[in-house]
């Protein structure tokens, strides 16, 4: 019996099971990139929507945040964004970004209906807080991006797929619920401004903002705690590592003429 039980376990074929792991988990990655879109998209979207009324219901003060905002981007885009993502990691990056969003949409609202004669220290906090998250946004949710079609591709049975396929999927996936998103909450607000007071409209976005950015942090995975991707712990990165991508940033500034350029444009903008 035991002989029997032995050349059974040794015959034993497991690339069924294997198989049926990794189709597990390609389809719970699959399902994560499209909540973690689905939630990123909703934050992003109230902050859209508070900025396009900076300038309406803040007259001056509006666009000198606004001028605040593009350049706290600029500069963190520039400076910090990457070694920001990279000591975070992608969803701990993501976090603060979220937050960022939330502080914007709490400050609009506050500066206007709550303390209007600290309407200025708030927008300028907010504008700051905000072109600084978006920064971080951007570049976290493409490392994430990237990190999610690696994974579906490692776990994925068909092998006449190839990455690229992958990544014009989730592509697909991402341009349609950010967009889609971004454009049915301005029609929201819209609406509830035409029959209702904008007071409504901003109580309404700064909560949906906060509850996106906890549902974030309790629902999106970690995908550096998966095995397929190597992780990049941060107690591992040192601060002379961000020190030294500064540097270089400032080096590839001076060095090229397309950066330069651009970032003329960016900051007239």
């Amino acid at each position: 019996q035991h002989e029997y039980n032995q050349d059974v376990y040794l015959n034993y074929d497991l690339s069924n099971d294997i198989s049926t792991n990794n189709n597990k988990k390609n389809i719970l990655l699959r399902y994560n990139f499209i909540l973690f879109t689905i939630i990123t998209s909703i934050n992003r979207a109230c902050d859209n929507l508070v900025i396009s009324y900076y300038t309406a219901m803040l007259g001056v003060s509006g666009s000198l945040g606004l001028g605040i905002l593009f350049i706290s981007q600029a500069l963190t885009s520039l400076l910090l964004s990457k070694a920001i993502t990279k000591y975070f990691g992608c969803k701990n990056s993501l976090t603060i970004s979220h937050i960022g969003f939330t502080l914007i949409c709490l400050c609009f609202y506050l500066s206007i209906y709550v303390f209007p004669l600290f309407a200025w220290p708030l927008i300028t906090f907010g504008s700051i807080s905000g072109g600084f998250s978006v920064a971080i946004w951007w570049t976290a949710q493409s490392e994430y991006y990237s990190r999610s079609c690696d994974n579906i591709y490692d776990t994925s049975d068909d092998k006449t797929l190839d990455i690229n396929s992958i990544r014009s999927d989730l592509a697909s996936y991402w341009t349609i619920i950010y967009l889609g998103l971004d454009m049915s909450l301005k029609l929201l607000g819209t609406v509830v401004s035409y029959y209702h007071t904008s007071r409504l409209l901003f109580t309404i976005v700064a909560a949906v903002a906060a509850l996106a950015t906890i549902a974030g942090i309790q629902l999106i995975d970690d995908l550096e705690d998966d095995t397929y991707i190597p992780s990049t712990a941060s107690s591992k990165i040192k601060i002379s590592d961000s020190i030294r991508h500064v540097q270089a940033t400032f080096f590839f500034y001076m060095t090229d003429s397309r950066i330069q350029l651009i970032s003329i444009f960016f900051m007239a903008y």
